[in-house]
């Protein structure tokens, strides 16, 4: 992989490199790249390389198979994550020990540690403190790593320097958090049920993709309103106007992930 980059934000540094998307880790050599390819994700640090194939990336995080992996989030802050990682299998232990350098290992430590079962967790943004930035940009990479797990036919994509290009620029520009989904008004959560339980609802984590189509709003309307007056806990007072609301708010306007060079 190539030398690290001067950046001040993890994916200021992204870019096409090596055959896939690449980015360097960092802060200031904390943290190992990472290199999206078409046959997997590779991981490096002064010398070290270990790669992880797509087929066994976790979408929720959750890594309990001796293979699997997933992006998630590096260091214990006192609300937040400090930074990204990866966490995998045994195969990253070399990488994990390379960068638990005192700083980062000061950095990651947690008292319940303990009572976790401890899996190899490599830096790749490994800040000393909390960064709202980094969290919306740790989120939009699940999301990619999430959509390059169970479309393989996408992955090739990632092989055309001038789409990666594209793709790059649009990460260091407009990554997303997850769209705030909490529902407290008792008339709203019935609407968005309804929406819900009719599939109009995003498959990757509440937002869609930029090439996504919709149904006809008034017919959207129309169908939750319906839906609405079939509730079997009893009748619902709310009005097409409040419907049309919440049906732009959960589903029509949400922002889409920024993978359009990806032809999604």
């Amino acid at each position: 992989m190539r030398e690290n980059a001067r950046v001040t934000s993890w994916l200021d540094g992204a870019a096409p490199d090596h055959g896939g998307l690449f980015l360097p880790g960092g802060p200031n050599g904390h943290g190992a790249d990472l290199l999206l390819s078409p046959a997997d994700a590779q991981l490096g640090f002064k010398g070290l390389q270990v790669g992880l194939v797509w087929e066994s990336y976790s979408r929720q995080g959750v890594t309990n198979s001796e293979s699997s992996w997933s992006i998630g989030g590096w260091g214990a802050g006192n609300a937040r994550y400090l930074g990204v990682g990866v966490d995998g299998p045994e195969s990253l232990a070399p990488l994990r020990r390379a960068t638990g350098t005192l700083r980062n290992k000061a950095l990651a430590w947690n008292p319940y540690n303990r009572f976790i079962r401890d899996r190899p967790t490599v830096p790749l943004w490994a800040l000393s403190f909390a960064s709202t930035v980094i969290d919306n940009q740790r989120h939009t990479m699940v999301s990619l790593c999430t959509l390059l797990s169970e479309r393989p036919l996408l992955r090739p994509l990632l092989a055309d320097t001038e789409r990666v290009t594209r793709l790059a620029a649009d990460l260091s520009r407009h990554f997303l958090p997850p769209p705030n989904t909490v529902v407290v008004k008792p008339t709203t959560a019935v609407v968005v049920a309804a929406l819900h339980a009719l599939g109009y609802q995003h498959n990757l984590f509440d937002r869609p993709l930029p090439a996504d189509q919709f149904d006809d709003r008034a017919d959207i309307i129309a169908r939750v309103i319906q839906r609405v007056a079939a509730n079997p806990y009893g009748a619902v007072d709310v009005s097409a106007e409040q419907v049309g609301e919440l049906v732009d708010r959960f589903y029509l306007k949400v922002e889409p992930w920024p993978f359009a060079a990806l032809d999604v």
